[in-house]
């Protein structure tokens, strides 16, 4: 069974939302939000966040297509990158981790 496009723009919508009234909520239930000029630099904040990017938007727009697929589109470098910044050179992740901690 697959999902039809008007459910997946559903969920979405319901989803984006959910999540803009728990940020408003969080954001209003802080005390330091009420503090002089606190509530200006949050929204300066969010409206710089690379989730109201044009690009991000498109592409979660993209995921509604019915014939959408992830190998669409092209992660090679994004996969290149988390592969060398978790494993380094050598592939192994444990000690990355331990040098972590």
């Amino acid at each position: 069974m697959t999902t039809t496009t008007p459910v997946r723009r559903a969920t979405a919508v319901l989803f984006l939302s959910s999540m803009m009234l728990e940020a408003c909520v969080s954001v209003l239930g802080d005390r330091r939000t009420y503090r002089r000029g606190s509530l200006h630099r949050v929204l300066r904040t969010v409206r710089r966040s690379p989730f109201l990017d044009r690009r991000v938007i498109g592409r979660l727009r993209d995921d509604n297509r019915p014939d959408f697929h992830p190998d669409d589109h092209d992660t090679d470098a994004l996969l290149a990158r988390w592969q060398d910044d978790l494993f380094g050179d050598d592939g192994r992740f444990v000690e990355r981790l331990t040098m972590a901690a």
